[in-house]
């Protein structure tokens, strides 16, 4: 395909123009891209078909994408709250997936490679 050509597709995604699905994957792989990178273009129908709906491997449940609110993960730096993200939860027994590009995004927020959009107070206290 020519370069010119390649390059309206991609300013036709870049301005929302065009939707991503999945199938663009295999087109844009040689430009080095993650699909986090690529999850504002991204419909939701396409984020589905890459990262669920396959079988759990402890219980006869598939994972499914399931859209949250509030999660929140434990990291050696300390809590990281992510909103309005979608993960993938177990639908026979409710077990929960992280997509390893979430987990990197964590990651670079606790460890502040990202700067993180807010921050809260989180009430710390015993058990006696």
């Amino acid at each position: 395909m020519a370069p010119q050509i390649l390059e309206r597709i991609r300013d036709c995604i870049r301005t929302r123009r065009y939707d991503l699905t999945s199938h663009a994957f295999d087109a844009i792989a040689e430009d080095e891209l993650s699909w986090l990178d690529l999850l504002p273009f991204m419909s939701s129908m396409a984020m589905e078909k890459i990262m669920y709906n396959y079988p759990f491997e402890y219980c006869d449940g598939t994972v499914r994408p399931k859209r949250v609110v509030r999660e929140a993960f434990k990291h050696r730096e300390g809590f990281v709250i992510m909103n309005d993200i979608t993960i993938g939860v177990c639908d026979k027994c409710g077990n929960r997936y992280y997509h390893a590009e979430i987990l990197r995004r964590v990651e670079a927020i606790a460890t502040g490679q990202i700067v993180a959009a807010a921050e809260e107070c989180v009430p710390v206290g015993h058990f006696e």
